[in-house]
């Protein structure tokens, strides 16, 4: 029996999560527990050294350690349609490009809503696992060991608070570019230096168009999806916009006090993608029962 060992909350899981359900691949689920829950997965992936994280699936001896490496096994060993353009022996550039855009977005965003998580105790206490919210003041310190343990973990310090800010605004507009079809899905094909050049470009425009980031875009973006057809890159990107304003609670359930936090407020200017985001997740993500 294949195992998903996974954050419900966390994007990276959530890319998984949503390429098993889409190819109805039958999998049980194990939450994992932050920091808590490190040692046992050592254990289990036979890694007493370097960073190990979640997603992982677990299948018999065998076991992908990644969102892309569990959505490639989905693709070949499940139903429904592709998710991977030109399959997934060798992959389609574009995909691994907006796979690298979703993963820039990500990582600031995570920095970003860590800073802002270390300043509330209410969502310290809350980001625990049930057993231990009931341990009255020693709660918001193990929430705070949590948060710590996570920050130093992902070097979440290399970037200030604004350069991830930065960061996360070049991803967006970036992807509001290729939705609108000012700039080609994937940049083309482009190296990651090319890409990031013709990433800028876009933002430069869009910017322009919005003086201070402040004006709003309309919600209707011309195209439905990053390559032509709902892919792996619509999944990337929607996943990673968690970061920006968390999906509805029918596909990934939050505390208020998480959701607050977990929502950007420096980012607000962004209604056509969540928009967006919101229409793809109605259209494709099948809720588990």
């Amino acid at each position: 029996m294949l195992t998903l060992v996974y954050l419900h909350y966390s994007p990276w899981s959530e890319k998984a999560a949503w390429a098993l359900d889409h190819h109805r691949v039958v999998h049980a689920r194990k939450a994992y527990v932050p920091m808590l829950g490190e040692p046992w997965l050592r254990m289990r992936v036979k890694k007493l050294s370097g960073p190990v994280t979640v997603p992982v699936l677990f299948g018999g001896h065998d076991l992908w350690e990644d969102s892309l490496a569990i959505a490639r096994y989905a693709e070949v060993v499940g139903s429904g349609s592709s998710l991977f353009p030109g399959g997934t022996i060798t992959l389609d550039p574009r995909v691994l490009e907006f796979e690298r855009l979703a993963e820039e977005l990500m990582s600031s965003g995570r920095a970003r809503a860590a800073e802002r998580a270390a300043q509330r105790e209410d969502v310290l206490v809350e980001s625990l696992p049930p057993m231990l919210r009931g341990s009255g003041p020693l709660a918001p310190q193990i929430g705070k060991l949590g948060v710590k343990f996570l920050r130093r973990k992902y070097q979440t310090g290399e970037r200030t608070h604004q350069e991830h800010l930065e960061r996360m605004r070049r991803v967006l507009d970036r992807l509001r570019a290729v939705l609108s079809g000012r700039t080609l899905a994937g940049a083309g094909g482009h190296d990651a230096e090319g890409a990031e050049a013709v990433g800028d470009a876009a933002a430069k425009e869009l910017s322009a168009e919005r003086p201070g980031h402040t004006s709003a875009s309309p919600l209707a973006l011309p195209h439905a999806y990053m390559l032509g057809s709902f892919s792996y890159a619509d999944i990337a990107c929607c996943a990673a916009l968690q970061f920006v304003k968390p999906v509805a609670d029918a596909y990934i359930p939050l505390g208020n006090a998480s959701r607050e936090v977990w929502t950007d407020p420096d980012l607000t200017d962004y209604p056509d993608l969540l928009a967006w985001r919101d229409r793809v997740y109605d259209a494709h993500r099948r809720l588990r029962i």
